[in-house]
């Protein structure tokens, strides 16, 4: 058994806050899963999926990272500017039925 997934996901974050912790862009998803059956209680399943993730550009941000010194281990960087991402996500796992 086979089967296919195509996806789209706006982007649901507000540029004004907009930071590199809190990041969202447009996705297009590609994927493909397939199920073997190993016996009758017992298959593999594979999973892999790829995203298309635009590019998004930053220009106002409320996000102001802090210049105090002590705060340098979790300060941010400037949220401004352009982000770009990519990613993948694969998986594989045995289901049993009892």
């Amino acid at each position: 058994m086979a089967a296919l997934r195509l996806r789209y996901e706006n982007n649901s974050v507000p540029e004004t806050t907009a930071a590199p912790n809190n990041l969202d862009f447009d996705k297009y998803e590609v994927g493909a899963a397939s199920r073997v059956l190993l016996s009758k209680r017992l298959s593999l399943v594979a999973m892999y999926s790829h995203y298309f993730i635009g590019d998004r550009m930053v220009d106002e941000s409320l996000h102001q990272p802090t210049a105090e010194p002590t705060q340098d281990a979790i300060n941010h960087p400037s949220p401004v500017g352009r982000y770009s991402a990519t990613s993948d996500y694969l998986a594989l796992y045995l289901s049993a039925m009892f």
